[in-house]
């Protein structure tokens, strides 16, 4: 593994087309109450321009927008001739997709949370202005 910004790469939380998505641990300690961060990485060297540049979006519009408690925050962004690395807020409980596909149908009162904390970041970024398609 390798390391980002003081974080230690432990373990590969996702993939997707454009790369892929490990845990970072400060100075490489996970232990509970320690900083983490999620880091995604793009191979810049794997033919994936579109992915580079989907991810450079991301960094543009996650760089500009204000703090939310429903929005992860971009802390980092390292950049080489071989990787595009986003160091990310962690966010414990994994992404909205695949908690739905491992719950299936959600009780009416955890779809009705899910969607206020949905509409709620939404609204932030209406009102802030941030997500303006350019």
């Amino acid at each position: 593994m390798f390391e980002v910004r003081g974080y230690i790469l432990r373990k590969q939380l996702g993939q997707g087309a454009g790369g892929r998505v490990f845990l970072g641990c400060k100075d490489g300690d996970c232990e509970e109450g320690r900083e983490k961060a999620a880091i995604k990485v793009v191979n810049k060297r794997q033919n994936n321009a579109k992915a580079v540049r989907m991810a450079r979006r991301e960094h543009s519009i996650l760089g500009e927008m204000p703090p939310h408690s429903n929005i992860v925050r971009l802390y980092h962004v390292v950049e080489n001739a071989d990787r595009l690395c986003l160091v990310m807020q962690f966010a414990a409980g994994g992404d909205l997709f695949d908690y739905v596909l491992q719950c299936g149908r959600l009780p009416v009162f955890e779809a009705w949370r899910i969607f206020r904390q949905l509409i709620s970041a939404v609204h932030h970024i209406h009102k802030t202005g941030t997500f303006i398609t350019k």
